[in-house]
């Protein structure tokens, strides 16, 4: 869908130069599995934009998996009454 509107490119770029405000667990994992989702697309029935972009998809998925824990350490702990 966002490919058939020329929207894609506007997507990626979007999300990849915003991907350092992603501060949240949530917003981490939800990245992470869009980027999982779309690696078990085969390579050939990927838009040609993202089979040029692959590396900078891996990049991302790297980038998001390092800043995890940061993540996780920021999250408040529930205590128990």
């Amino acid at each position: 869908m966002l490919h058939s509107s020329n929207l894609l490119a506007p997507f990626f770029s979007a999300w990849s130069s915003n991907l350092k405000l992603f501060k949240r667990v949530a917003d981490k994992k939800l990245s992470i599995l869009t980027l999982c989702a779309l690696y078990n697309v085969p390579f050939g029935n990927l838009p040609p934009l993202l089979q040029g972009g692959y590396s900078a998809t891996v990049t991302m998925f790297i980038e998001l998996f390092e800043k995890l824990p940061a993540a996780y350490a920021r999250t408040p702990t529930k205590t128990k009454k």
